[in-house]
């Protein structure tokens, strides 16, 4: 029987002497739990805060080295001193400078960035640089979230044709002016930017030679311009009591005023501008080109706000743009009411007489931004990030939702009852959602990681209860009374518990010492497994002893509350009825309770009121009168009283008996799902109890027998550890799984200088091979990039294809193959141009292998990074390799004769500026059409300078003299270098490639053996970078953060326990874990990789609590008297059940993430490996290691 005379009051026992007061605290936890769940914002990936800068400066027209000279290497040296900085590294290419400033992952970005704005106001940038270094920080919700093209689906747009082209000129108008803003204007929409078509600008082109004739300079024809198209304002006017605002209009209306503007020449004679010029609408140099399926298109790419929730924005535009998608639930549901309340609008209208207009569905409006773009457009989805969101929180919902009904099926089998099944079950649900609450405020998002720690904990979240209730049960049997049972079962097991969940939740305190990308995505997983462990632990020392407590009795319900209760229960016990007359009276009664209520509220709210009214007016009237008069005021808040308890009675009632209805609905479902189970599963049920039983007995026996033999058992599984540790050293390495989303990338380049419309004429044949693939279901081609969003990466002789697969969900395992078969056939028709695939990352990660060559002459850089990739492509696994140094753009020299021109009269520089305006043109002022504004470029006449001959010619002045630029300078072609990578302030070229077919470490060292048989100049060598540096910090730092997980779990457990060899004994479990993990990884082929770091990391905390249920049961039957022999069979016979239950329901609520195939499971499948692998194995030598270790070193529990 229980003890419960004396001592401390447990504070378990709150649960069970507070009934009521434990279940609404659960219920308060449930609610906020749900609120907070429909408040978190849901996103791909948790923030990730890199630590690095950018600072980009560009220098148009500038040749690489003319950018390192004059801007990277000044720059480079003035950041070089910021405080924390780890690396600073930087491209020079044509007209762009950007340094990249990687800082340590403990640094203060603000603070940092604050000091490199401060840096770069000591910069003198170069007379010509007009623009000034700009700051970019990298932000992964920088990257659109979707990307939508716009196509024209008019016949008469024939591929190609200049109508297509003016149509989409047409359509990227129409996005820029309307759908852009509108989009914009969008709750959670940040930025919609258009790519691709064309853009407008009014093209002035000057017949030069008639214009210098003239005595006319280009410069004087753009000052000229800009002077007559004014719209200045002139200040205040007064005159008299009335004030006028001024303002100078003389704006150009239309094209035909800029063709019809006065240019007078120095002898004084006024021309039109028509008479020396081209006057035409016309378009700017296309800066991109966007193919999808095949025809050329306008992109729009969504940005998001940074706290805003990804698939709700997705879903938005979505709606705006009527593409078709999936509506949730709550959506349908939503649609599904206003539909009805529309339906009954429209029912009162025709009653009345009123026409009724035609119903409207209810569904989110779609498609309402299509008028903004003409008739002929089309949008189509190019990416949609929303999509990979929504099934990766699908399959980790449905892993959750499998992994928690496997584990009630185990639970069942073993319990053989439903209401112990239920009782445990409740703990997954109210865990689940009370972790929400802790999320909600420390705003973690719903994203892969913390819905894969969910997942992850969904088997972990029933072991406490599981613990507890069969302790109950034990004493039930033992002979204590339910409540007794309840309190003295959770007494002796309290501890236990609380201690392997806080051995669970301490290995994730070292994550916080995990630097790198690594850290910041497992703080959001180890975040949500520890509140949701923690709530688990709550509702096994609370809940389940509360519920377990509850007697089964009749309902017994005295007042009005529950009426239908109390008026069965009036006719069975005190009238007699039989049941069927007593259920068919239960209405009568109830009005009459309705009219007992009714008469009992009035007598306590008016009747006394009306009396003391009555007596308020006998004689004396002159004393009483004011009493009644009193009473008449105060009668209308009596009544208002009478009314309120009226009808809060009357809610309250209906709502408790509304409850009350649901409840036994349900309790009647259970009932008979129970009888079902009960008879369906009768057989199997009782063979299986009979075989456990006698499993149990045997392996007692077998325990018994086997302690004698223990150092030879402990020195097998010594020899056991050490052969796995060997085998550890054999297995692959590997940062991250590889993500297959069915969906893959391919960059092109060719030749440096090639224009972009070449480019594109190259690229359709790729584009073909690519959509003639079966497996293929679009390709998008975008070749240059937009001026506002230039990169070293990006230009008009690079293209890139992103390519989307049919069935993406079941292409994840042939996807290789269909990469393989394209690399062959894309490489059959290659020349010149370098391809290189490529696979979405989850991760802004470097190239799988990038090798950094350390020099000082780019001559020597190239001949040697070529040697060196010639090297790397004959290692095994190697794929695409190439070196960043590639043929450069090719560069017109003009060298200007300084004695030809000061001969002459002309300087260099007005020569230089000159040039630049001809050749390049000038924005002389801006059109405005509405509310746009079109830029007025005045260039040379295209038609007569199109050719480096043609430039010869040109005059360099005005008058009817002319001197052609040969006369004073001389022109030749070079081929410079495409681009000038630095690092730490040296030259260096970067050698990329891709790993496939083998793991990065074993690939990495290949490399690193290759290349040291290459032989170097003195003042060059090699450097590893890439993600193979990246994996070995990571790893330096998980083995570091997995051996303080062990000690962080040897301290809670030595503070149970006050000793310091029985911790030691239950940490024995450990290797016995790993052994098991690495023989499975072997044996399957799985790399080591983060997540396999991350789950030996979690083990470490799953697989002792077995252990410390054992050791803590065995004390507890030795202090009782037994021997230590009897202790350890008693113990481990005692506690095989619930040590089998716990294993078991976490082994298979991880099943489904191992098996799972969907967005995602590539990250999961690694971790649940390691856990299923290590606590299976753990669990079936703990059951005799374990005890074997107690028996030799655990005789005494003092130090």
């Amino acid at each position: 029987m229980a003890d419960t005379s004396s001592g401390s009051t447990p504070h378990y026992r709150f649960a069970i002497r507070r009934p009521v007061s434990t279940a609404m605290l659960f219920l308060t936890l449930i609610v906020f739990g749900w609120r907070s769940y429909q408040q978190l914002p849901v996103n791909l990936m948790p923030d990730i805060s890199y630590p690095s800068l950018t600072v980009r400066t560009e220098y148009e027209g500038a040749a690489p080295e003319d950018v390192e000279m004059l801007v990277t290497r000044p720059l480079e040296e003035l950041l070089s001193i910021v405080s924390s900085m780890v690396e600073i590294s930087s491209v020079s290419s044509p007209g762009l400078s950007e340094i990249t400033l990687e800082f340590d992952w403990s640094a203060d970005i603000a603070s940092a960035q604050q000091e490199v704005r401060d840096r770069l106001d000591l910069f003198m940038p170069p007379q010509e640089l007009t623009q000034k270094p700009v700051i970019l920080r990298y932000d992964p919700s920088l990257d659109p979230v979707m990307r939508v093209a716009i196509v024209s689906e008019d016949e008469k747009h024939v591929p190609g044709s200049q109508e297509e082209r003016d149509a989409l000129t047409t359509i990227r108008e129409a996005a820029e002016r309307r759908l852009k803003s509108d989009l914009e204007a969008e709750d959670g929409i940040a930025q919609a930017k258009v790519k691709g078509g064309q853009k407008e600008e009014i093209q002035v082109q000057l017949d030069v030679e008639n214009l210098k004739s003239l005595g006319l300079s280009p410069e004087y024809v753009i000052t000229a311009l800009a002077q007559q198209n004014i719209n200045l304002s002139g200040g205040r006017l007064r005159e008299g009591e009335a004030e006028y605002l001024v303002r100078t209009l003389n704006e150009f209306m239309t094209i035909e005023d800029v063709a019809n503007s006065i240019i007078l020449t120095p002898g004084g004679a006024h021309l039109k501008l028509i008479e020396i010029a081209e006057v035409f609408l016309g378009t700017k140099e296309r800066e991109t080109i966007v193919h999808i399926n095949g025809r050329e298109a306008v992109a729009i790419d969504i940005y998001k706000e940074g706290d805003a929730n990804t698939v709700n924005v997705c879903n938005r535009v979505h709606d705006l743009l009527g593409f078709e998608r999936e509506y949730s639930f709550q959506e349908k549901l939503s649609a599904a009411i206003k539909e009805a309340a529309m339906r009954r609008q429209a029912e009162k209208l025709a009653a009345s007489g009123t026409v009724v207009p035609a119903p409207v569905a209810a569904k989110p409006q779609t498609g309402a931004f299509l008028d903004r773009l003409p008739k002929y457009a089309k949008p189509a989805i190019i990416s949609d990030q929303s999509r990979f969101i929504r099934g990766a929180i699908k399959e980790v919902q449905q892993s959750a939702l499998i992994g928690g009904l496997l584990a009630l099926l185990v639970l069942y089998v073993f319990l053989q009852e439903m209401r112990s099944t239920v009782i445990i079950g409740i703990s997954i649900p109210i865990s689940v959602i009370t972790a929400f609450v802790p999320m909600f405020f420390q705003k973690i998002s719903l994203n892969i990681m913390s819905l894969g720690g969910l997942a992850l904990g969904v088997g972990m979240l029933v072991d406490n209860s599981i613990v507890v209730l069969e302790s109950v049960f034990r004493c039930r049997e033992e002979g204590d009374s339910l409540v007794d049972a309840a309190e003295r079962g959770t007494k002796e097991v309290a501890a236990a518990v609380t201690s392997s969940t806080l051995t669970t939740i301490c290995v994730f305190l070292p994550v916080a010492f995990v630097e790198g990308i690594a850290g910041q995505l497992f703080g959001n997983l180890s975040l949500t497994v520890t509140y949701s462990l923690l709530a688990s632990l709550l509702t096994a020392l609370y809940l389940i002893p509360l519920i377990v407590s509850r007697q089964g009795q009749e309902l017994r319900a005295d007042r009005y509350v529950i009426w239908l209760v109390r008026a069965y229960q009036e006719g069975r016990a005190t009238v007699g009825e039989s049941k069927s007359r007593a259920f068919f009276s239960v209405l009568p009664r109830g009005i009459r309770y309705a009219g007992t209520y009714i008469r009992t509220v009035w007598r306590e709210s008016l009747e006394v009121a009306f009396k003391v009214f009555g007596s308020a007016l006998r004689p004396p009237l002159w004393k009483n009168l004011p009493h009644a008069v009193f009473y008449v005021v105060l009668l209308p808040f009596l009544l208002a009283l009478f009314l309120l308890r009226l009808l809060s009675g009357t809610t309250i009632s209906l709502l408790v008996t509304g409850l009350y209805l649901i409840c036994v609905f349900f309790y009647g479902i259970f009932r008979i799902i129970r009888g079902i189970f009960g008879f369906v599963f009768y057989i199997p049920l009782k063979s299986f109890a009979l075989g456990f039983e006698a499993f149990r007995k045997a392996y007692g026996a077998t325990l018994r027998a086997f302690l004698r033999f223990s150092p030879a058992f402990l020195l097998g599984v010594v020899l056991l550890s050490i052969h796995a540790g060997y085998l550890a050293l054999e297995l692959g390495r590997e940062l991250m799984p590889p993500m297959r989303q069915g969906e893959f990338g391919l960059r092109v380049e060719v030749q440096t200088g090639t224009r972009l419309e070449k480019t594109e004429e190259q690229m359709r044949q790729f584009e073909e091979i690519l959509r003639s693939t079966p497996e293929v279901a679009s390709v998008t081609l975008e070749v240059g990039a937009e001026r506002d969003t230039a990169s070293s990466d990006k230009g008009d002789n690079i293209a890139t294809f992103t390519v989307l697969l049919k069935e993406a969900s079941e292409m994840e395992f042939n996807q290789d193959e269909v990469i393989e078969r394209l690399r062959e056939n894309i490489f059959a028709k290659t020349t010149t141009e370098t391809v290189t695939f490529t696979l979405p990352t989850m991760f802004s990660f470097r190239n799988a292998i990038e090798t950094q060559l350390f020099g000082d002459v780019l001559k020597d850089l190239r001949e040697y990074g070529d040697k060196a990739v010639a090297l790397i492509s004959t290692v095994a696994g190697v794929k695409d390799a190439e070196q960043s140094i590639k043929p450069g753009y090719p560069e017109l020299i003009i060298e200007m004769d300084r004695q030809a021109l000061a001969a002459r009269g002309l300087s260099p520089g007005k020569v230089a500026q000159r040039l630049r305006t001809e050749i390049q043109g000038e924005v002389a002022t801006r059109f405005s059409r509405g509310s746009d504004k079109l830029d007025i470029r005045v260039r040379a006449s295209q038609k007569k300078l199109s050719s480096v001959e043609d430039l010869r010619f040109l005059s360099v002045t005005d008058g009817p003299a002319p001197i052609p630029l040969i006369n004073v300078a001389k022109l030749r072609i070079e081929e410079g270098p495409s681009e000038i990578r630095r690092v730490n302030q040296k030259r260096t070229v970067i050698l990329s490639a891709n790993v496939e077919g083998r793991d990065l470490g074993a690939v990495s060292r290949d490399i690193d053996s290759t290349l040291e048989k290459m032989a170097l100049p003195q003042n060059m060598y090699f450097l590893q970078g890439g993600q193979s540096r990246e994996l070995d910090a990571a790893f330096k730092s998980l083995r570091f953060v997995l051996l303080l997980a062990a000690f962080l779990v040897y301290v809670v457990m030595a503070c149970q326990f006050e000793s310091i060899i029985q911790p030691a004994l239950v940490m024995f479990s450990v290797p016995l874990a790993f052994i098991g993990v690495v023989y499975t990884l072997y044996l399957t082929g799985t790399n080591l990789n983060v997540m396999v770091f991350l789950g030996g990391i979690v083990l470490i905390g799953i697989v002792v609590n077995n252990a410390i249920i054992l050791v803590d049961y065995t004390n507890q039957l030795q202090a009782r008297g037994l021997n230590i022999t009897d202790a350890i069979v008693e113990a481990g016979v005692a506690r095989i059940r619930p040590i089998f239950m716990t294993t078991i329901t976490t082994v298979l609520g991880l099943t489904p993430m191992l098996i799972a195939s969907g967005e995602g499971a590539e990250m999961r499948r690694p971790m649940a490996l390691t856990l299923i692998a290590g606590l299976s194995f753990s669990t079936l030598l703990t059951l005799f290691i374990i005890p074997m270790a107690y028996y030799l070193f655990g005789r005494k529990k003092s130090l």
